[in-house]
């Protein structure tokens, strides 16, 4: 997925052993068996800046991605993906705020064939980042510290109150984290 700039032209030829399936810039970038899912934020100059989650196929024609939910709003951005079955498949995406308070982020879920987003959890602090799944629960770092919380939704549980951790991972048995 090449970067996209209203002010340049974009360029479509692929590199050798690369194709393009959609023409936007991915915020966080997900691959199933046979989709990807994707979330961008597009600024617009005259008007309200759009954030999308996103659904192509591995062998899109640009153009034919589908979009699964939208916003509008200079005050918003949508980040990391993770896709989970708990009975449906659903996606979840990382939507961060900017408001009078400052920004606010939380994690919501959309079906992956497209509809209204629920919130799942509000993030105690802002900034959440590196959405992960092991299938059952959603972990995600924020500006302090590690959190968690169930597919199902919830309050979020704090993990780690370390502020200075920066990325995190998943296996089977442990939440892995750098610092």
């Amino acid at each position: 997925l090449p970067g996209r700039s209203d002010e340049a032209a974009i360029d479509t030829a692929p590199l050798a052993g690369q194709s393009v399936v959609a023409l936007s810039r991915p915020n966080g970038l997900i691959a199933s068996t046979g989709n990807l899912y994707w979330t961008s934020t597009a600024a617009d100059e005259f008007g309200a800046d759009v954030s999308t989650v996103w659904r192509a196929g591995k062998n899109n024609v640009p153009g034919s991605e589908i979009a699964l939910y939208r916003e509008f709003g200079d005050d918003r951005f949508f980040g990391d993906i993770v896709f989970a079955n708990p009975g449906t498949f659903y996606g979840y995406f990382v939507a961060s705020y900017s408001t009078a308070g400052g920004i606010i982020s939380q994690i919501k879920r959309v079906p992956l064939t497209g509809g209204t987003a629920v919130v799942i959890a509000n993030s105690p602090a802002a900034g959440a980042r590196d959405l992960r799944t092991d299938g059952s629960t959603l972990y995600w770092i924020d500006a302090g510290g590690i959190r968690s919380v169930a597919l199902a939704g919830g309050a979020a549980t704090s993990l780690s109150s370390d502020p200075a951790v920066g990325r995190i991972s998943l296996d089977n048995d442990f939440v892995y984290f750098g610092e």
